[in-house]
């Protein structure tokens, strides 16, 4: 089994804790990509409002676009 955590960040950054050979795997869709646990998807958003650059509207739009793209 494959252990790795994904970070997102903003303007489409990601940051991977893992091999490279993984994050291949990721980029062509060998690994399929999931969205962040519903936790850390509000810890993002949280930050995200508290930065001042969204609403809670559209920080949530934000992940859940972010999640939803390939790398």
């Amino acid at each position: 089994m494959l252990s790795f955590n994904f970070h997102f960040f903003l303007n489409n950054f990601v940051f991977c804790s893992c091999t490279l050979s993984v994050v291949e795997k990721l980029k062509s869709g060998e690994i399929p990509i999931r969205p962040p646990a519903k936790a850390y998807a509000n810890t993002l958003i949280r930050g995200l409002v508290k930065g001042g650059r969204f609403s809670i509207e559209e920080a949530e739009a934000y992940i859940d676009n972010a999640a939803s793209k390939p790398l």
